[in-house]
């Protein structure tokens, strides 16, 4: 006869037991959702962050060195996209190859302060050189 059925006691607690562990995998499931929600801004604010940095690229290579207002005013949208104040230096560069160069540091700040270990993985023992030649 199940205890629990009947509306008997239930002797060994298992409903307890399995009203917790749906509840831990609530707090779970929402915490990994929360999780996923973080690294997809953060995904994000990179990604902008790169699509400026190409833009300056490809006006660099055309020799397009003027900091226009539009150039000007995607700039500030960055910063608005990433949420961190630009640094004054940002704001100063006269040409796209001053402001790709801040932009870069900026970057890489912004890398640090979002992923903080990310270079925990990194294989720095592996010496090799991956450019064609195998050492022989």
């Amino acid at each position: 006869m199940d205890p629990g059925r009947t509306g008997g006691t239930d002797p060994y607690g298992d409903q307890d037991r399995i009203a917790e562990a749906m509840r831990q995998t609530r707090e779970a499931e929402a915490a990994g959702a929360r999780l996923r929600a973080a690294i997809a801004r953060d995904r994000d604010r990179l990604i902008a962050f790169d699509a400026l940095i190409t833009l300056l690229e490809e006006r660099n290579l055309r020799g397009d060195r003027q900091l226009d207002r539009q150039m000007r005013a995607r700039v500030r949208q960055l910063q608005e996209e990433v949420g961190v104040p630009l640094p004054r230096s940002a704001l100063r560069a006269r040409s796209t190859t001053r402001l790709h160069a801040v932009l870069m540091d900026w970057q890489e700040a912004l890398a640090n302060l979002l992923l903080p270990n990310r270079f925990e993985f990194l294989d720095l023992g592996d010496t090799r050189d991956d450019g064609g030649s195998d050492g022989s």
